[in-house]
């Protein structure tokens, strides 16, 4: 890991802490309503990232065991949240049967592998997930407009997020063993260019969390 990456890091994690925090602040400022769901989503993160960390750091073993059983428990609560976003029955239908195919799809593929090893197709479902609520949250925005700014709207930063997240995931699993045979440098590159997202994703939910007013 470069010190460019290492930076990153901690930019991260004090980024994704300061998301949680604000949006407890939050919870305790404005008294408990649907949108805050998202603060548990972040609460889940930050707590799968620690743990990842304090095991790590303490066995040198591999942390994939923990990523693969959160990464359901992450999209449950974060299909929560979209549900409760959504007034409309037939939405609520789309998001609810798209949340249960992911994720059955990721409980099958914890059944029959090794959760000692991350396992990437789960990755792929996550991110094909984040595309989906993402642009279904997008479609309707534009399909329905109101008189509200779509940047003063909760869910435009945590989809303009999700989004960012996935493309680049879906890229770097896809093409990460081509690049490398063509120049091993650019996964340097890369991972910086990873690391420099996940900062990004946390910002916008911190700003999507000023929007609850």
């Amino acid at each position: 890991m470069n010190l460019t990456t290492t930076y990153l890091r901690y930019a991260y994690w004090m980024v994704l802490a300061t998301s949680v925090l604000y949006g407890l602040y939050q919870v305790y400022r404005l008294g408990w309503r649907k949108q805050h769901v998202i603060t548990f989503y972040l609460l889940a993160v930050a707590c799968t990232e620690a743990l990842t960390f304090s095991f790590g750091k303490s066995t040198k073993h591999d942390v994939s065991i923990i990523y693969n059983l959160a990464l359901p428990i992450h999209v449950l609560l974060l299909g929560i949240s979209f549900y409760l976003e959504w007034k409309e029955k037939l939405h609520q239908r789309i998001h609810f049967f798209g949340t249960v195919l992911i994720l059955t799809s990721i409980l099958l593929n914890l059944c029959v592998n090794h959760l000692q090893h991350f396992i990437a197709p789960n990755g792929v479902l996550l991110s094909i997930y984040f595309v989906f609520v993402s642009l279904h949250w997008f479609f309707v925005q534009i399909s329905q407009p109101d008189e509200e700014s779509i940047t003063r709207k909760m869910f435009f930063w945590i989809c303009t997020g999700l989004l960012s997240w996935s493309i680049i995931f879906i890229f770097r699993l896809l093409l990460k063993d081509y690049l490398f045979s063509i120049d091993p440098g650019f996964l340097d590159f890369f991972q910086v260019l990873i690391s420099s997202v996940n900062v990004l994703v946390y910002l916008f939910f911190i700003k999507s969390l000023q929007c609850l007013r």
